[in-house]
């Protein structure tokens, strides 16, 4: 099952460190890519204390109407400049359908009021 994300919704990313008894300091980056695999953001994770990093990240836009998948890969690393990875802790992948929710509910039936249907598709 693929979580739903609305485009334009600020959306929290974020990485736990799944050792609690690691105190190291890591730097943790994520990086967007669209369906066909190309990088679309990256984005610098910042350390909320406990070994947990976040940072809060702008849905894209789907320009289809018709929803479109994107992947969020975490990596962590030893160093500020992102350049080394850890050897603790591999990349991590998740995957998310971005889709307006509001708009796309009203993709049928008859508009009610002045003006007519709000939000149908043409062809």
């Amino acid at each position: 099952m693929s979580v739903i994300l609305q485009p334009q919704s600020s959306f929290p990313i974020v990485r736990q460190i799944s050792n609690h008894l690691d105190a190291t300091v890591y730097y943790v980056r994520a990086v967007v890519r669209n369906a066909d695999g190309d990088t679309i953001d990256t984005v610098n994770l910042t350390s909320q204390g406990s070994q947990r990093y976040q940072s809060r990240y702008r849905v894209p836009v789907d320009s289809s109407g018709q929803g479109a998948y994107i992947s969020i890969i975490t990596s962590v690393y030893t160093d500020s400049g992102y350049t080394t990875k850890s050897d603790n802790y591999g990349d991590e992948e998740n995957t998310y359908l971005v889709f307006d929710r509001v708009s796309g509910s009203r993709g049928g039936g008859s508009g009610g009021g002045k003006g007519g249907s709000v939000g149908l598709r043409g062809p």
